[in-house]
């Protein structure tokens, strides 16, 4: 009888407990999985992003090397990137430039748009 009594009377866990724990601790790794693959996913976007932004500053310093009155309209691929550039006006002149990225996995075009002055020498 005394037996009995502290088998009903003992702390320990139900395996009704146990099975929501589990379940519980199955959501929150899943969870943490997901964010994590996720942050990867925009880690790995900004790199890409950052090495079109190196690309896109080298092009605009190259247009714009050869002076003012030089400065005329075309296309390049800089470290990959497709780019095409349009310079219009006459002073100042608007230089429009569109480069061709992919942003997680569909391709888009980005466009800066710069004004540059001649304030002679």
């Amino acid at each position: 009888m005394n037996c009995l009594k502290r088998l009903r009377t003992a702390d320990g866990v139900s395996l009704v407990e146990v099975i929501v724990s589990i379940i519980l601790l199955t959501i929150v790794v899943t969870s943490l999985a997901q964010a994590s693959f996720i942050a990867a996913r925009y880690l790995q976007q900004g790199k890409s992003d950052t090495r079109m932004w190196s690309a896109v500053h080298f092009q605009m310093e190259s247009i714009t090397a050869d002076g003012y009155d030089a400065l005329s309209s075309g296309s390049s691929t800089v470290e990959g990137y497709p780019m095409t550039w349009a310079v219009q006006g006459v002073y100042p002149k608007k230089v429009i430039l569109e480069v061709t990225t992919s942003r997680f996995g569909t391709s888009t075009r980005d466009t800066f748009v710069t004004y540059i002055a001649d304030f002679g020498t």
